[in-house]
């Protein structure tokens, strides 16, 4: 014979069920797309014909998903882009600026991206004495 108060309680447990079986859903579905958390380059001083590491951060559930660096809207590394480490979340590229002046840097990922910019200057020129006995 049934009661009202265990209805109550045979419909609470299927609610509780539910619900439990909808927390599984959610804590196991992955975000819908990763971010590119920043981006930095290996030295605050930038000269020109010197090699410098850009890092890009990236987190999301496409963290495997190829990272695409840019120099002023040029292509920097791979045609392919930069497979990020996926235990640092973390994509690397070098870059040697050959010009001087205003760089803005660029790593993007899907839809989104982190730009920075820097300041390149020329590295100063180094002149070869000549040798001796060849003066005048």
């Amino acid at each position: 014979m049934s009661t009202p108060h265990s209805r109550r309680l045979g419909t609470g447990r299927r609610l509780g069920i539910g619900l439990a079986v909808a927390a599984a859903t959610v804590a196991l579905a992955a975000p819908s797309s990763a971010d590119v958390v920043s981006l930095s380059v290996s030295d605050q001083t930038l000269q020109t014909n010197k090699t410098y590491t850009l890092t890009a951060t990236v987190s999301g559930s496409t963290i495997g998903l190829s990272v695409f660096f840019d120099d002023n809207g040029q292509n920097l590394g791979p045609a392919g882009g930069v497979t990020p480490d996926t235990l640092k979340g973390k994509a690397t590229t070098t870059w040697t600026p050959t010009k001087s002046g205003s760089h803005t840097l660029t790593a993007s990922q899907g839809s989104t991206k982190q730009s920075i910019t820097v300041t390149v200057t020329d590295a100063p020129t180094t002149t070869t004495p000549p040798p001796p006995g060849s003066c005048g």
